[in-house]
């Protein structure tokens, strides 16, 4: 996994965001017997030498308490892709992640012929952007063999996140990893700013721990933010308030297309002024959709008065408003 991916990992390195994984994208009813209070991320000196965990994989345990047995561990092998492309073989490659994790419960925990190993759950969040469309078992890449045979051979299946095909159920959850996947996945990339609040809010009402804040901004300013602006000098704030405000003054400037863009609507709508008020058009019609769309937001829809204000406000005025968006309590707090 790449340097700057590591903050990702640590997003899934808390049991908030474990908790919320299981409870709004894994549809299967042993997800109630879950006691998620038990959660427990396992760390390095969990497994021995031999088997040492890959640096992308999260592995967590919990306790499922079903109503028809006694408790039990339930271990969540969570595998985090950042390929550009979906792996066809991955049902193969968990197989061998699995086996060799099951080995390493073996040894470290020294069990005997009398135990029975533990359930495990293998996960694949992936966020590239190509569809996933591989096989998720491993019976789907086995050749047809005589029904005799099929005994013999190993199977395996896995649970894929593939957040380009979230459920608009799954995306409508007041959920902390629905409104990060909502943050990877913005339409445009004037919509950052709007949907990192929406997930700023929901840290805030989940009363989410510090280290997890913290983790979901160095993942934004570290990896997400660079990806989505290579050229950009991204400021490394530290407050969820701070990265707001820094969000919706620079994210206009920093997004190239939005020049290309402006370059070339200019030019259509016949602006003989030249490319650089074509420019300049194009930077005034991205700050007042970002500004416009806020609003939307927060206040719900706009008055035709407030809305033809917007339209016929200059950039520094736009600006002006965009300061008092975050703190104002209503829309006439923006335009006092």
């Amino acid at each position: 996994m790449a340097q700057h991916d590591q903050p990702y990992k640590r997003i899934f390195s808390h049991p908030e965001m474990v908790e919320d994984l299981l409870k709004g994208f894994v549809h299967q009813e042993w997800v109630k017997d879950c006691d998620f209070s038990t959660l427990e991320k396992q760390d390095g000196s969990f497994v021995s030498e031999k088997w040492q965990s890959r640096e992308s994989d999260v592995i967590w345990r919990l306790q499922l308490n079903r109503p028809d047995a006694k408790p039990e561990w339930l271990y969540l092998y969570l595998l985090l892709e950042f390929q550009s492309s979906p792996d066809h073989y991955m049902a193969l490659r968990m197989l061998g992640y699995t086996s060799l994790f099951l080995q390493s419960l073996v040894e470290s925990q020294k069990l005997t012929s009398k135990d029975r190993l533990p359930p495990v759950l293998p996960m694949v969040i992936y966020n590239g952007k190509q569809p996933w469309l591989s096989p998720t078992s491993l019976n789907e890449l086995m050749a047809d063999i005589p029904v005799s045979l099929q005994a013999f051979q190993p199977n395996q299946q896995y649970w894929l996140l593939d957040e380009n095909q979230c459920t608009p159920e799954e995306l409508a959850l007041q959920n902390l990893v629905t409104y990060l996947v909502k943050v990877e996945k913005s339409p445009d990339e004037l919509e950052v700013p709007l949907r990192f609040s929406e997930l700023a809010q929901q840290l805030l009402n989940n009363s989410a721990s510090q280290g997890l804040i913290a983790d979901m901004i160095r993942w934004l300013l570290r990896s997400f933010l660079p990806d989505k602006f290579p050229e950009a000098d991204i400021p490394q704030v530290t407050q969820l308030s701070e990265v707001q405000h820094m969000l919706a003054e620079n994210v206009v400037q920093w997004k190239d297309k939005w020049v290309e863009q402006g370059i070339a609507q200019g030019l259509e709508q016949g602006l003989e002024q030249g490319l650089e008020q074509g420019l300049e058009q194009g930077l005034e019609r991205g700050e007042r959709k970002l500004f416009r769309h806020s609003l939307e937001r927060r206040f719900g829809q706009l008055s035709p008065a407030i809305a033809g204000q917007i339209e016929q406000a200059s950039t520094t005025q736009i600006e002006a408003w965009m300061d008092k968006l975050f703190s104002a309590e209503n829309i006439e707090d923006v335009f006092g």
